[in-house]
């Protein structure tokens, strides 16, 4: 009975730590893919870029120490309007995590392919690729590394209003 609840646990913590970040990487993946691919502005652990809305957004990773123990957090900050969006353009205060504090996101990464146009149409998309690894807070769950490729779907550069 004793390994049995222990095996059951493991795969609860297991199912949780899958869920939080298969969450995670959809939020992203839907701003990102109704983003302007002409916007995209990587940096380390972050990216930036026009959304639908004309806001710049970020995505990043962020180190925070909670009762004592530091973990990574995913993170979404947005401003108004779409000048300068860049990486740590954005007020700290404007982040919200999007992943749970149960999950420490150990690395993210950011490839990304800007969008060129000419002549105010788009030779090619823009295309983000992402990758998530991150370990549950608690002990013993093996940590996980997942990984998506976005395409803009905005058919047009974006044009500051």
């Amino acid at each position: 009975f004793t390994n049995f609840t222990q095996v059951e646990r493991h795969a609860i913590l297991q199912s949780r730590l899958i869920s939080d970040l298969t969450s995670a990487m959809e939020s992203f993946v839907k701003e990102a893919r109704t983003g302007y691919g002409s916007t995209y502005f990587p940096a380390d652990n972050a990216i930036a870029f026009v959304n639908q809305n004309g806001n710049c957004v970020e995505y990043r990773l962020e180190k925070i120490t909670t009762q004592g123990k530091e973990r990574g957090e995913f993170q979404r900050g947005e401003k108004e309007g779409g000048a300068d969006c860049q990486p740590s353009l954005i007020e700290s205060s404007s982040f919200t995590p999007i992943t749970s504090n149960t999950t420490s996101i150990d690395e993210l990464r950011f490839e990304a392919t800007i969008a060129e146009s000419g002549n105010g149409v788009l030779k090619n998309q823009g295309v983000i690729t992402i990758a998530l690894t991150a370990q549950s807070m608690k002990d013993g769950i093996p940590p996980i590394t997942i990984q998506n490729s976005v395409t803009s779907r905005q058919m047009e550069p974006y044009v500051q209003q």
